[in-house]
């Protein structure tokens, strides 16, 4: 096993800080999920053990948490864009269904002339359709 002198050795041999030899375990991702770039992984921890150069083992270990916690972040951010992106329409629709009137959905509603504190003028109508059984209906279904 190194001690702490002969890894101080070992990295300033190299010129760049690198891992010690009996921390290397800790420094590979604990896993990788289908889509994501182990390239990714090595350049962001490389990029904050630049940053930080750690020099005592705690040091390390700390860093190479960090490294590993902020991929954890980046994969929660990407996976949070997907699924807006996949159920943004449908949440906008609930929340006006919400919003406009149980059923009422906008391409079968007549808005001209639409005046929400009175009686509807100039022949104006609103087409109550029956709930749909496939509804969201809460704000935990958006997510």
């Amino acid at each position: 096993m190194l001690t702490h002198k002969n890894s101080q050795a070992a990295r300033a041999s190299c010129g760049s800080l690198t891992v010690p030899a009996e921390l290397i375990p800790f420094s590979e991702p604990s896993f990788l999920l289908p889509g994501e770039n182990l390239r990714d992984f090595e350049a962001i921890r490389q990029m904050m053990i630049d940053d930080i150069q750690p020099e005592t083992n705690v040091e390390w270990l700390w860093t190479l948490d960090l490294v590993e916690l902020s991929w954890e972040i980046l994969r929660y951010r990407c996976l949070k864009r997907r699924i807006l992106d996949a159920h943004r329409a449908a949440a906008i629709e609930a929340i006006l269904q919400r919003l406009d009137g149980e059923g009422c959905r906008p391409t079968s509603c007549q808005w001209s002339g639409y005046k929400p504190n009175g009686p509807p003028q100039n022949g104006a109508t609103i087409q109550r359709l029956p709930p749909r059984s496939n509804r969201i209906s809460t704000d935990a279904d958006l997510i």
